[in-house]
Order: structure tokens, then C-alpha cells, then sequence
């Protein structure tokens, strides 16, 4: 059995009860997004991050994302949201006061730096960063791109563990990863030839 026990409906976040402890589950509903947390940081995520008290039950998995889902379709719609693209996420993140932004700040840099989602990060650190309020915010500013240097410096210290695993000059491929800004989906190319 599942227990949501709390939940940020416009992020798609629940927190989780399961036999083996509490859980954060967000967006992209993965395996390896799926993590565990402290039972002290439940009362903070409600108390401090705007997460909201629920008590609701789940048989299992498929079910409790469906309901977060919903709930975050639901949140996306009352703000003008019909569905939620990259795009929509990036115009709910610039509707965020500060304190939310540096909740998603804490969140990369707890969760996803520590765990190796260099991607995961880059992705959410490239749409903070174009939030008015973070503009607007030589701190949070700095923050961003000091955690995405971090990101840079941890997927390259990936890419030459990989090089060393495997060997020189037997490893050639194109990284494409997508870089949000000012709300628009651009593509950078970087090859990376090993010879």
C-alpha cells in the first residue's frame, strides 16, 4: 500500500509513505527520479516549501502517478495551462515567487547533483534561470550558475570515466542536449570524438 502524504499539485510532487520509507516522486516519473527522504523533511516541505498535508491511499504505482498527474493537469488548467508541455512548465516556473525557485535550487542541488542526473539538472537549472524572479536576483542568479558549472564539471568527469572504462580511441558520439531559455527549446551540439 501507498500513502501520498503530501503534495505540490502545480509541480507534480508527491511525498510518498512506503514500506521501505518516504519517497519524493516527481516529474519525469522515473526509477532513478524516485527518492528516498528523511521523515524531518516532510514537515519542512509543508511548512516551508508549500507542499500541501493530504492523506490518500494507493494500491500501487500506476495508480498514484495517474493521480498526480491529474492533480498537476488540475493546477496547470486554473492557471491557464491546458497541458503541460516543456513550455507550460517553463510559464508556471515564471510565475513563482522566489522562495519556490530556491525550493527547485535546494532540489537540484540535493537530489539530482549527488545522484549523477547531470541532464535532469541542466534541464531545470536552464528554466530557473529564466524566470523573472531569478533574473531579478543577483543571489539566485549566481546560485544557478554556480550549480550549472557543477553540472558541466560532473557530466564531464562521466564522459571521461567512460573514455578510461572503455579505452581511448574506441568511442566517438554527439551529445544534443536540449537548453531551455527564455521560454524557447534550442538544440547545442557538442561532439565529442575520442581518437
Amino acid at each position: 500500500m501507498l500513502k501520498l502524504v503530501a503534495i505540490a499539485e502545480e509541480d507534480g510532487w508527491g511525498i510518498v509513505r512506503t514500506d521501505s520509507g518516504l519517497k519524493i516522486c516527481q516529474p519525469p516519473y522515473q526509477k532513478w527520479n524516485l527518492q528516498s527522504i528523511p521523515e524531518d523533511l516532510l514537515a519542512q516541505a509543508i511548512g516551508k516549501h508549500g507542499f500541501k498535508p493530504v492523506t490518500t491511499d494507493f494500491l500501487n504505482w500506476k495508480e498514484l502517478l495517474a493521480y498526480l498527474k491529474q492533480q498537476q493537469l488540475s493546477a496547470c488548467q486554473k492557471l491557464g495551462l491546458p497541458e503541460i508541455s516543456e513550455q507550460d512548465l517553463a510559464k508556471l516556473i515564471q510565475k513563482l515567487p522566489a522562495e519556490r525557485l530556491t525550493a527547485l535550487f535546494d532540489h537540484v542541488e540535493n537530489i539530482h547533483l549527488p545522484n549523477g542526473h547531470w541532464q535532469a539538472a541542466e534541464n531545470l537549472l536552464q528554466t530557473l534561470l529564466s524566470a523573472q524572479a531569478v533574473i531579478n536576483s543577483p543571489v539566485l542568479r549566481t546560485r544557478g550558475d554556480e550549480l550549472l558549472k557543477q553540472c558541466a564539471a560532473g557530466k564531464e568527469m562521466q564522459i571521461q570515466k567512460l573514455v578510461n572504462t572503455i579505452g581511448p580511441g574506441k568511442l566517438s558520439f554527439t551529445l544534443t542536449p536540449p537548453l531551455y531559455h527564455n521560454l524557447g527549446n534550442r538544440h547545442a551540439q557538442a561532439a565529442y570524438a575520442f581518437g
